[in-house]
């Protein structure tokens, strides 16, 4: 059950950074800094947060599937 829930988390980080790294090729400046300043936002707080590791890996995978649909957003 670990197993399988970690390789679930692990495919949708790599899924965010392959989707970020070619949708981030197509978008204008100024937008995609807006994107990765409220990612680097939504880092800070969780990791200044006092929760648990597998709450932490959640909320900062959630970090991330946001970031990716911010930046899908801007080229839509």
């Amino acid at each position: 059950m670990k197993q399988l829930a970690s390789i679930i988390l692990l495919s949708v980080f790599a899924l965010v950074l392959i989707l970020s790294s070619v949708v981030t090729a197509y978008s204008s400046t100024s937008e995609v800094d807006e994107c990765y300043d409220k990612h680097e936002r939504c880092n800070q707080r969780v990791l200044n947060g006092n929760y648990g590791v597998v709450k932490t890996v959640l909320f900062l995978t959630t970090c991330d599937v946001a970031l990716t649909a911010c930046l899908i957003a801007i080229n839509i």
